[in-house]
């Protein structure tokens, strides 16, 4: 007899862990810096640069940079940049050396402190996530080439959900500021975001094309004022993921980790400007897989023994693809009025998933934060922070075992002046992702033969009545006997219906 095999390969989570994490680190001013009178912005941006998965722990080691805007004491405004390193550890039950782990780190909170106008002190608190897959194979008997056996296949489909593919790129580009701006004389902060993404995969790779959106602020060259001024940069961007075809499912996102802009060495007009941008790429990849295996077996001449072994396979329930809209007024209480909006940013963060009507309800919150110039000389640019919540429908789970994997963006953000007080703030959140379940399947590892005694070739007819829920299958192995042989003497079709039924079988003594 001769088995033929399949592999199934299964990913799972075994386990979530999640902890707060401190970064410090204490910045002495150079002597071209003027001391510190009043920090007007402050921010801080975390990059995981490794993980390394241990018997029940995740390490986790990064990099934290802090990118503060301060009014200094004569007046000026200026900018500084310091960066430190962080390690953490988290505890994952379940979790083993060799497995893969999924981090997530973002900044929660900013604090600086100015110690003597000199020396200073940046703390970021952070919020780090880890999820530890674990990848498990098993063979499974596919076909049997066995003349006196008799088999029953079953089809069934799963999803293969594979590591997430993170990759850190740079994208360095020249600007020049159009002459209806002023010119530069020391720049301040960059921010950018990703715009306008699309991929294709090709020959184990995926190619990005997307938009990379900077908005630079500025003091000019005449007056020392802040200005700002947005451009964009498109770019490609080619990531190796082996084995990876067309048919994958894909759910990609790219943030920018870091971005610095600089005036050109050959700016002689101080309007040219270098842009070098940290992009990290997540890419959530997982494979709709089908497979038909032998679900039952048995001999007619002999004994089959079979061997089964539990495998835990996922199958999808369906594909995500929501997006819901966001709206709220952000009012500047006891903060000078705008003058102008440099920026608008918004991070959606999924706080809770909840039953109603039947469905799941996903709730969360965007963290919008509004940056803008006053006209105000003891505080030229300000911000303010403020949660806009969402809600959205999706299909309710099937079971205790079902996955909700999403991932949340907000887009489209964009605002209305009202009055120099208060801005209507409007964006959309999308959702993305699958819904999958858990199922625990059972698989035939093995088949053996053994002759049974007593048996003979000379075959005998029998008379069955059939029970009511009885299948040809479940006639021909009570008898051991083939359903071909059942068919042909009872002249009947293998998939005819035969409860409540007499038939005649053909069996061995």
């Amino acid at each position: 007899m001769v088995l033929i095999k399949e592999k199934l390969v299964s990913t799972s989570c075994v386990g979530k862990g999640r902890t707060n994490q401190s970064a410090e680190v204490d910045l002495v001013l150079t002597e071209d810096k003027p001391d510190v009178k009043e920090f007007l912005y402050t921010e801080a941006k975390a990059v995981v640069n490794g993980t390394e998965v241990q018997n029940g722990r995740v390490l986790v080691y990064g990099t934290v940079k802090f990118c503060p805007i301060y009014l200094a004491t004569d007046g000026q405004i200026k900018s500084l940049s310091a960066q430190t390193t962080f390690t953490d550890v988290i505890d994952v039950l379940g979790a083993e050396q060799g497995m893969k782990a999924d981090v997530c780190c973002k900044t929660e909170r900013v604090e600086f402190k100015n110690l003597n106008g000199r020396k200073l002190t940046a703390k970021a608190m952070l919020e780090i996530e880890a999820s530890v897959m674990e990848e498990t194979e098993q063979e499974a008997v596919s076909q049997v080439e066995e003349e006196k056996a008799e088999v029953k296949r079953e089809k069934f489909d799963y999803v293969k959900k594979n590591a997430t593919v993170t990759s850190l790129f740079n994208i360095n580009d020249q600007v020049e500021i159009s002459g209806e701006m002023p010119a530069v004389f020391e720049i301040l902060k960059a921010d950018g975001k990703i715009s306008n993404s699309s991929y294709k995969i090709i020959n184990n790779k995926i190619v990005i094309k997307a938009n990379l959106d900077t908005t630079i602020l500025y003091t000019d060259d005449k007056e020392r004022k802040p200005c700002f001024v947005s451009v964009s940069v498109p770019f490609t961007e080619v990531l190796e993921v082996e084995g990876i075809t067309e048919d994958w499912n894909l759910i990609q996102n790219m943030e920018v980790c870091e971005i610095s802009c600089k005036l050109a060495d050959d700016s002689n007009t101080r309007r040219i400007i270098d842009i070098d941008a940290l992009v990290e790429s997540r890419t959530e990849t997982s494979e709709n897989k089908s497979a038909e295996l032998i679900s039952d077996c048995f001999g007619i001449e002999k004994q089959a023994l079979l061997t089964k072994e539990e495998i835990k396979l996922k199958q999808s329930s369906g594909e995500v693809k929501l997006q819901s809209g966001i709206r709220g007024q952000i009012e500047i209480k006891e903060m000078p009025p705008v003058s102008r909006v440099y920026n608008l940013a918004g991070k959606a963060k999924i706080q809770r998933l909840e039953q109603e009507n039947g469905q799941i309800a996903l709730c969360g919150v965007v963290a919008t934060e509004l940056t803008y110039i006053s006209d105000d000389e003891n505080r030229p640019i300000c911000s303010v922070e403020k949660e806009l919540p969402f809600k959205e429908l999706i299909n309710s789970l099937d079971n205790d075992n079902s996955e909700a994997d999403l991932e949340v963006h907000v887009t489209g953000m964009s605002y209305t002046l009202s009055d120099a007080s208060n801005i209507e703030v409007r964006g959309n959140v999308e959702i993305k992702g699958m819904i999958t379940k858990t199922v625990n399947k059972s698989v035939i590892t093995d088949i053996t033969m053994n002759e049974t005694e007593g048996k003979s070739p000379e075959a005998s007819l029998t008379v069955c009545f059939v029970n009511k829920n009885d299948s040809l299958w479940d006639i021909a192995k009570r008898y051991s006997t083939s359903i071909a042989s059942i068919c042909e003497v009872n002249n009947l079709k293998e998939n005819e219906m035969i409860g409540g039924k007499k038939l005649i079988v053909p069996k061995y003594r």
